[in-house]
């Protein structure tokens, strides 16, 4: 009986060294993911994007609905050597004081960049990546999807558009092209179901895009400084990003795609 007891005791002892062991090794490639993903995209913003200094007191400006911001981009993106690296990439994400500083790909489907970085290579982390239904940024509705990591990088910092602290301090992002710069003028934030009318890409006219714009903003957590209008020509850029406020939950950014060069 002695020896069954001590039996059990060093069965037990080993399993939980087991246990501790498989918890390490997977705390330790979850660590490993975020390091070569922060890496690379920190490599990639320092390789191919430059930020642009200038006189801030003789700069041209711009109101969007109250909200300043400089008639220049804040960066200057390689688009040819990017694309040289991955000709999948359409766009440049930046939002000034945040993490949000990342390429935007596109894929023939939406599952392949959920687990690759920009360069192709394998990675919990993934890539900001386009619906492939879009036609990208011509659409009424372009949806950009990133993970929402635990260490606060790719899209999970717009959950925090939950207050209006945060949106007061981040109305806008930037989002950059091969051939132009956008201003991504924020308008509405909200969590949603993965499922719902925010995801809708067959907005074709004018009066379906004004009653779902009116969705958007009537569901928003935080309220914008002026009311932003919409014309027919305006489209919506909807960065989306999981939560966990119930299953399949999704928090979204809406915002209005504004060309700095059409102001």
């Amino acid at each position: 009986m002695k020896k069954l007891v001590e039996y059990i005791i060093y069965f037990f002892i080993f399993l939980s060294i087991g246990v501790l062991g498989l918890s390490s090794y997977r705390l330790f490639q979850t660590y490993k993911a975020y390091s070569e993903a922060n890496t690379l995209y920190t490599d990639s913003s320092q390789e191919y994007t430059k930020e642009i200094v200038e006189d801030t007191s003789t700069s041209e400006k711009i109101d969007l609905s109250g909200i300043i911001v400089k008639k220049r981009p804040p960066k200057e993106v390689d688009f040819k050597s990017l694309k040289e690296l991955n000709s999948d990439v359409c766009a440049w994400i930046y939002s000034p004081g945040t993490v949000i500083d990342y390429p935007v790909v596109q894929a023939k489907d939406n599952s392949y960049y959920l687990n690759r970085l920009v360069d192709k290579s394998w990675n919990a982390n993934g890539t900001l990546f386009v619906d492939y239904r879009n036609n990208a940024f011509v659409d009424y509705n372009t949806v950009i999807y990133g993970h929402h990591m635990n260490d606060g990088s790719m899209l999970a910092s717009i959950d925090k558009y939950r207050k209006q602290e945060y949106y007061d301090e981040h109305p806008v992002m930037y989002l950059l092209t091969d051939d132009t710069c956008y201003v991504l003028q924020i308008f509405s934030g909200f969590v949603t179901a993965s499922d719902s009318l925010v995801y809708n890409f067959e907005l074709k006219y004018y009066n379906e895009y004004k009653d779902w714009i009116a969705y958007l903003k009537s569901n928003s957590l935080f309220e914008t400084k002026e009311e932003v209008e919409f014309t027919e020509f305006d489209k919506v850029v909807i960065l989306s990003t999981c939560v966990y406020d119930f299953n399949n939950a999704r928090f979204v950014l809406c915002c209005k795609l504004v060309d700095i060069n059409n102001i």
